[in-house]
């Protein structure tokens, strides 16, 4: 146990005792200074939504539910070098062009590399947009390249009404969305119908791996039709749930024979990027996951027979069996990715603002259970109803830190290292939902809580947030208790500005969080490596491609949701200390005398110079 807990322990014996010991943030350290400002990116760097017109697959059992129009196509948001000569706006709206084959977008002699990088489980494409910027901006001014990142969106995207959302965006206010989707005013004419359940999404049922290669191929062969370029300055990879992905990828072929190779996924791209996640061959990388599973589970999927796909995939199509994750028993639904989205907006534009949200918005007992479920201090706090994140003062930056950082969410794939509470409220150690040591199986096992909520409740101090260039400096590196016994976080810990990470969420046509992931790709996953595998027009023929045939480079959070994973690999990932899950993506590249970016230099020199 840290010496800083042990005290605190004795500390809370004391406060049994004695009482008037509390743990309140040690005042924050002076910011550091941005190397360059996000409006300086902004003037060289563009983001373009990208639309190819592609038919989708249709569920042959049941068809009677039309498609949203945008289903029936490609999207992508392309970061690229601003071109204002040729059309590219000044500022404002993004650009958004469709294209078709036969045309050709991108100057094959003027690119220096290409990464088409997929999001992750539940995500959408604008994890990427801190990346893309970075990336695009750092290699044109430090390495005089031209890079672009292809920030692929999955179709399931498609189902989602975001209406309210671009609408409360465009007018920089948030009430836009919330009348769209709590208080029934309509946009454009048009009302928002609710969020979609199974019965609403019978396509699901076909929005799976063989389409999502589909697409990763169409985007290449349409972007770059010359193969040459893509076997030398194309990437592909992504971030978590992508990493699988990729691996099979490399391997698919995409005219079903095997012995016909220009088409492969590993003949068509020139290397592989993996953020905080690995790409291997499937056997290698689902046996560690697979470990981890109960006996009865791991069985379920050891011994997955064709007959068993095919019936699992008959249950998607008929909706006997669940097409979306069902997430929304944690409280994890659409409403609540709202919500968030609209938290993300509000500690954009006005993050020292004290957050009304809860007041304002009119959610659903689901969003209550998940609210209750992530801010309670222990099991007995969980079971009352009162205190509760209702009673406590937040400005909007200190409430999206709390949902977001590693101190405070409790889920690991959910989790970045933004920084950390201050102002004049106690912050305590928490042990809900994981006691303890349990944690390590979520994310980190130091939580916290803002635990002062004033007499009568909702009266108390305002918490605001320490952006984590704030966080401990070179001569003090921690950052604890104003009496010193307790520590909250490090330095080394702290590496996502809280108002880069706020954009991601919203900025463009696109959002961060995908609100209906399908079982189907879970599914397809599981029998992608099986020998029967083409049977199901699953053909990942080639399976060791991802291990053997290209270069590749891995980033993984030390903190992050794929450290045990890649112990396992033999392949050699660069390590980054104090990175969790997002940071990978969202790590600040314009702080370098605090902390150069673990990803952006490393990531340049491999794609221009792969190994």
């Amino acid at each position: 146990m840290q010496r800083g807990s042990v005290l605190a322990a004795g500390c809370i014996v004391v406060i049994a005792i004695l009482g008037g010991c509390k743990f309140v943030p040690e005042k924050p350290a002076a910011g550091v200074p941005r190397d360059w400002l996000p409006a300086t990116v902004d003037s060289l760097v563009v983001m373009e939504e990208i639309v190819i017109p592609s038919p989708a697959p249709v569920n042959p059992v049941n068809n009677n539910i039309s498609m949203p129009d945008a289903c029936n196509s490609i999207h992508f948001l392309r970061y690229r070098l601003r071109d204002t000569a040729h059309g590219d706006p000044a500022a404002g709206n993004p650009p958004r062009r469709v294209v078709s084959a036969g045309q050709t977008p991108v100057d094959m002699d003027a690119t220096d590399a290409v990464l088409l990088l997929m999001p992750g489980v539940l995500e959408g494409n604008t994890c990427f947009r801190n990346l893309g910027r970075q990336l695009v901006y750092t290699a044109k001014t430090r390495w005089a390249a031209r890079i672009e990142l292809w920030a692929f969106d999955r179709r399931p995207n498609c189902a989602e009404d975001l209406s309210g959302l671009n609408a409360a965006e465009e007018a920089r206010d948030t009430r836009p969305a919330i009348d769209y989707y709590w208080r029934g005013k309509p946009i454009g004419g048009h009302a928002f119908a609710g969020y979609l359940t199974d019965k609403d999404l019978p396509y699901l049922s076909e929005f799976g791996l063989k389409l999502i290669c589909e697409d990763l191929y169409t985007i290449l062969t349409t972007m770059a039709p010359d193969r040459s370029f893509r076997q030398r300055k194309v990437f592909v990879g992504g971030h978590s749930l992508a990493g699988f992905i990729t691996a099979v990828f490399a391997g698919w072929d995409f005219d079903g024979n095997p012995d016909t190779l220009d088409d492969a996924g590993y003949n068509n791209c020139a290397g592989f990027v993996a953020l905080d996640t690995v790409i291997a061959s499937m056997g290698s990388m689902l046996a560690p996951v697979l470990a981890l599973l109960p006996e009865d589970t791991r069985a379920l999927v050891d011994n997955l027979s064709e007959s068993g796909y095919g019936a699992a995939l008959q249950g998607l199509r008929s909706g006997t069996l669940p097409r979306v994750l069902p997430l929304s028993i944690m409280g994890l639904s659409p409403e609540a990715y709202t919500m968030i989205e609209i938290t993300a907006m509000r500690a954009g534009w006005a993050p020292q603002a004290e957050s009304t949200i809860f007041s304002e918005i009119p959610y659903s007992s689901e969003i209550n259970f998940l609210l209750r479920l992530l801010h309670s201090k222990d099991a007995p706090a969980f079971l009352n109803t009162r205190p509760s994140i209702l009673d406590t003062r937040y400005t909007n930056e200190a409430l999206l830190g709390v949902i977001f950082d590693d101190n405070f969410m409790p889920i690991n794939i959910m989790q970045a290292s933004l920084g950390f509470l201050a102002g004049e409220g106690a912050v305590e150690p928490k042990s809900f939902p994981l006691p303890g040591a349990l944690n390590r199986l979520m994310g980190s096992t130091r939580m916290f809580i803002a635990d002062e909520t004033g007499d009568p409740a909702g009266t108390g101090p305002l918490y605001v947030w320490a952006n984590f260039d704030r966080i401990g400096d070179r001569g003090d590196p921690l950052f604890t208790s104003r009496n010193g016994l307790l520590t909250y976080t490090t330095m080394e810990e702290e590496v996502t500005d809280i108002q880069d990470f706020a954009p991601m969420f919203y900025d463009g046509p696109s959002n961060l969080v995908e609100w209906y992931f399908p079982l189907r790709l879970m599914l397809d996953l599981m029998a992608a490596g099986m020998p029967w595998n083409g049977a199901y027009g699953l053909d990942y023929l080639h399976g060791d491609a991802a291990a053997q045939a290209l270069p590749k480079i891995g980033f993984i959070g030390s903190q992050g949701a794929f450290t045990m994973l890649s112990a396992s690999m033999d392949e050699d990932y660069l390590k980054l200390e104090g990175y969790n899950h997002f940071d990978v993506l969202t790590a600040a590249a314009d702080r370098n005398t605090r902390r150069p970016s673990g990803v952006v230099e490393d990531l340049i020199d491999f794609v221009l110079n792969p190994r």
